[in-house]
């Protein structure tokens, strides 16, 4: 298996918003999909790889990004539930690929550990209290999900690479954004 991520600015949060009209409902989905695409053909032609992409979500027969990028060597998870690269902080998001040949593992990275003496300032910026027993509470985030989703927002189009303007659902990135290590690196 092949993980690849693509970084996700602070100063571009539009990669993120999802949008019924946008091919593959977000700017930043469209670019993964788009890299997959590209990679696959070059595997084949350059290297005579056969590769499949993977679908994004587990129960279309995808896998959990995170846990394949932290094996793959890109990074660790938080305590805030992300993965934390060296390189870019929180500030990517993942897509991997079937690969027909045997690879060397790269492995988990070592001494990497990030939230070693965070004082978790991504824990304080959730609106939900997603943390409030000091480890990441999904339906506590689902909530601020939902949130969203309830209350979409008309976007112009070109913002999101389409033409009209449309209804967009701009999720919650505060933990994210709060993570000392991306801002450390500038994004």
């Amino acid at each position: 298996m092949l993980v690849w991520a693509l970084v996700h600015p602070s100063s571009d949060p539009a990669l993120d918003w999802w949008n019924r009209e946008v091919p593959a409902h977000t700017p930043g989905n469209r670019a993964l999909r788009d890299q997959g695409v590209r990679l696959q053909k070059w595997l084949s032609k350059a290297l005579g790889i056969k590769a499949r992409p993977l679908p994004y979500h587990v129960e279309n027969g995808g896998v959990f990004l995170k846990d394949a990028a932290v094996l793959a060597g890109l990074g660790t998870i938080g305590r805030h539930n992300l993965l934390i690269t060296p390189e870019f902080g929180t500030r990517v998001r993942l897509r991997a690929m079937f690969l027909d040949t045997d690879l060397r593992p790269t492995g988990p990275l070592a001494e990497f550990d990030p939230c070693a003496g965070c004082g978790t300032p991504c824990h304080r910026a959730c609106p939900v209290d997603a943390f409030v027993d000091g480890v990441y509470t999904r339906k506590r985030c689902g909530l601020e999900m939902e949130r969203a989703e309830a209350a979409p927002e008309i976007v112009d189009g070109t913002v999101m690479g389409i033409d009209e303007a449309a209804a967009t659902v701009k999720y919650c990135r505060r933990c994210e954004l709060a993570c000392p290590v991306a801002a450390s690196k500038g994004r």
